[in-house]
């Protein structure tokens, strides 16, 4: 995903206004942090927490191997700072038990209100296999694999209807559809499915 995301991550550990996409986001199978512009972890979905623990209210830097912190804090400063939206960058990270956990770590920085509000991200381990592809990955038509791309680039119903040049309701239907042959409930499901299965770049 390389675009804003507008989620706010509160001290309390939780996703502020999301609703569904928020339970939506803790199921997902792969780990997904968010940091506040201090560096303070104050989210973790279920599947980071299996990988590093729950260490919410800790420093990121508590998490990251020495020889991976100056990438870690290099890239999360230039999206603290603006000076870049998004990176992806391979670092090594500590485990409850001090195991050293290779990954490859996908972010953006969090926007409200305004200005940049901390850093939202994804972690694939390194050995753990993908996700397999399953058959109705090939199912989708031409049309729905360009409204993926649009999704993945954080277009609304309605821009996908005026990129595309067709009326809101059908924009809508391709969505559902994409939603169906993937097997989820949610855009957002859809796009990390769709980037872990290699269908959008």
């Amino acid at each position: 995903m390389r675009n804003h995301l507008c989620i706010a991550a509160t001290a309390s550990g939780s996703l502020d206004g999301l609703g569904d996409i928020a339970e939506a986001v803790a199921r997902l199978p792969l780990p997904i942090f968010a940091l506040d512009r201090d560096g303070t972890i104050r989210w973790l979905n279920r599947s980071a927490r299996r990988v590093i623990g729950d260490r919410t209210g800790e420093h990121f830097s508590k998490i990251v191997a020495p020889e991976s912190l100056p990438i870690v804090e290099r890239e999360f400063a230039k999206k603290i700072v603006g000076t870049t939206t998004s990176s992806e960058y391979e670092a090594t990270l500590l485990g409850v038990d001090g195991a050293r956990i290779p990954v490859e770590i996908s972010s953006v920085a969090l926007i409200g209100e305004g200005h940049i509000m901390g850093v939202f991200g994804t972690a694939h381990v390194e050995g753990e296999p993908r996700r397999q592809s399953s058959p109705m990955r090939h199912t989708l038509t031409p049309r729905q694999a360009e409204v993926l791309q649009l999704l993945a680039r954080g277009c609304s119903t309605a821009q996908i209807a005026e990129q595309l040049g067709v009326a809101h309701e059908t924009a809508r239907n391709h969505i559902r559809g994409i939603l169906r042959r993937l097997d989820v409930h949610t855009r957002l499901e859809a796009v990390v499915v769709a980037q872990r299965e290699g269908l959008i770049s």
